[in-house]
C-alpha cells in the first residue's frame, strides 16, 4: 500500500533516475496539457455536460477513454507497465522480499530508451484498455465495488 501511495504522489520521481526523470515529466506535461485543451473545448455548447453537447458519453468515470490526452489515466498505465516489466521476477516473489524489490526498483542505470520503452508500454495499455467501461468508474470506488452501470 505503501509503495502504491508513494508511486502515485510522487508520480514515481523517486523511483526514475535524475537524467531519465525530464523525459517521464515531458510525457506527464503534454498529457496534461491536451487533457486541458479537451477540458477547455468541451463544454463549447453550454449545456456544462461537456463533450460537445453529447453528455459527456465520450468519457468513462470521468477519465479519457483512450484516444486523447488524460494524464492520471497514463500515469496509472505507466505504474502498470512497471508491473508487467517485472513480472517475473514478482511472481512467487515473497510480501517482505516484494516490498524491498519496490522500495529499491533496478532503475538506477536506466536511461531516456528505457523510459520511452515503459511510456510506449503504458501507451499501448491506455489505448487498449482505456475505452473500457469497467476502468476508473467512480461509482465502484465511493461503494467500495458495489456501484452498478447506471
Amino acid at each position: 500500500m505503501q509503495v502504491a501511495n508513494r508511486w502515485m504522489t510522487c508520480l514515481l520521481l523517486r523511483e526514475v533516475p535524475p537524467p531519465a526523470a525530464p523525459r517521464l515529466f515531458d510525457t506527464y506535461i503534454a498529457e496534461a496539457a491536451a487533457e486541458a485543451a479537451a477540458a477547455a473545448g468541451e463544454d463549447e455548447d453550454g449545456d456544462g455536460a461537456g463533450g460537445g453537447g453529447s453528455g459527456g458519453m465520450g468519457r468513462v468515470g470521468g477519465v479519457d477513454g483512450g484516444s486523447s490526452g488524460s494524464f492520471r489515466a497514463l500515469h496509472v498505465y505507466v505504474c502498470a507497465a512497471l508491473l508487467v516489466r517485472w513480472r517475473e521476477r514478482l511472481h512467487g516473489m515473497p510480501m517482505g522480499t516484494m516490498m524491498k524489490f519496490f522500495q529499491a526498483l533496478p532503475m538506477k542505470a536506466w536511461g531516456e530508451k528505457e523510459v520511452e520503452e515503459l511510456l510506449a508500454q503504458a501507451y499501448i495499455y491506455k489505448v487498449t484498455f482505456g475505452a473500457t467501461e469497467a476502468h476508473f468508474r467512480e461509482d465502484e470506488a465511493a461503494t467500495g465495488g458495489a456501484g452498478g452501470v447506471s
